[in-house]
């Protein structure tokens, strides 16, 4: 805990000599769970009673010559220990400018934060940076209607890998994107992509090409929705060569106090998966969550909860079963864990 304070009083120096905004979030939970996940199939299953505080600082300089520069760090302070090592999890350092920016560290790959697509589509860019690489390091520029990304991830040697890059534009009511990541990456697969989204009335449409040139593989897709009043009706399709086709359509229905959801998917697999969830806001913080999915198999997940959140506080009683593990203890869209759940999160 001392190297922790003797750092914080070192930034909070810095931080007045060089006139910088520096902020700090803090979150605190402690819970009680009944059931015990197979640890093979979730590596970090809170059980029984768990506690665990996490802390983020941000700090960012503006300085003369128009330049920003700046941090972001994260990590865990206790998880189910009273450990007082500070355990990092994440840091990115980024300059920027009105025009550009720089990011290293724990940071997204360009495809994978700026390359959006059709649901359904088996061929895609990695979503994570090189599995032996220490960081990542992303370069951002913007021109007029253009914008361009490019991400490399780095070695503990200096060296620079598995590189992806976009082009993005806007040209009238089109959004137009274009990806290339090459085969150094961690999929090793080379993979190129272009989407166009637009909007026609009401209706968002996205079409989406995406080909693996190392397997020799590609996917076609595209997505739609439309509200109608309250609800919103939307649906994709994917063809998908030599994965199977996909396709799938949802219907949300929002009105005052009530959500509802309900969707039906086939994946590239041929995987049925359907499901219904809601919830009801009673004000006051108070919200109430049911829901039952992957109805098309034989172990269906179902869950029931509610949350009471008093800014800052928030308190959480729920119940889910999951009889075949593979929500991962993240069951439905609240993300409730297995069997009982008793919790309070509290923010700082």
């Amino acid at each position: 805990m001392k190297s922790i304070l003797l750092a914080s009083a070192s930034l909070f120096a810095f931080a007045g000599a060089a006139a910088a905004e520096v902020s700090f979030t803090a979150e605190a939970t402690v819970g009680y769970n009944d059931t015990n996940v197979d640890d093979t199939i979730v590596d970090d299953d809170p059980f029984g009673f768990y506690w665990n505080a996490d802390l983020d600082l941000f700090a960012e300089n503006a300085l003369d010559n128009g330049l920003t520069v700046g941090f972001t760090i994260g990590g865990d302070l206790v998880d189910d220990d009273l450990g007082t090592d500070f355990m990092l999890d994440g840091y990115e350092l980024f300059v920027s400018t009105d025009m550009a920016a720089v990011f290293v560290g724990d940071t997204a790959l360009a495809a994978d934060e700026y390359f959006s697509s059709a649901d359904g589509m088996d061929v895609g860019f990695d979503g994570d940076p090189t599995e032996d690489s220490d960081a990542v390091i992303r370069g951002e520029f913007t021109f007029g209607l253009f914008s361009t990304y490019t991400s490399y991830s780095i070695f503990a040697d200096g060296g620079l890998e598995g590189v992806q890059t976009v082009l993005a534009g806007t040209f009238g009511n089109f959004d137009i994107i274009g990806a290339y990541q090459d085969d150094q990456g961690d999929s090793g697969t080379e993979v190129f992509g272009v989407s166009v989204g637009t909007t026609f009335g009401a209706a968002d449409v996205t079409l989406g090409y995406t080909s693996d040139q190392t397997n020799d593989a590609d996917s076609i897709g595209i997505e739609a929705s439309y509200p109608f009043g309250p609800v919103v009706v939307g649906g994709y399709y994917a063809a998908n060569d030599p994965a199977a086709d996909a396709y799938g359509v949802s219907v949300d229905y929002t009105n005052g106090p009530i959500m509802v959801s309900a969707y039906y998917d086939t994946d590239e697999d041929e995987n049925d998966d359907y499901g219904i969830e809601g919830s009801y806001d009673f004000g006051s913080g108070i919200e109430f969550y049911a829901g039952a999915i992957d109805l098309a198999s034989d172990d269906i997940d179902y869950y029931v909860g509610a949350t009471w959140d008093m800014d800052g506080v928030i308190l959480q009683v729920s119940y889910a079963e999951d009889p075949d593990s593979s929500a991962e203890d993240e069951i439905g869209d609240p993300e409730f864990q297995e069997g009982l759940t008793v919790e309070a999160s509290f923010e700082f």
